[in-house]
């Protein structure tokens, strides 16, 4: 699932990413 937080946390602000 982390590939599909990928460009979805791009859009709200991508840090949640770099968390995970």
């Amino acid at each position: 699932m982390a590939a599909l937080l990928l460009p979805l946390d791009a859009a709200v602000g991508g840090d949640d990413d770099q968390l995970h």
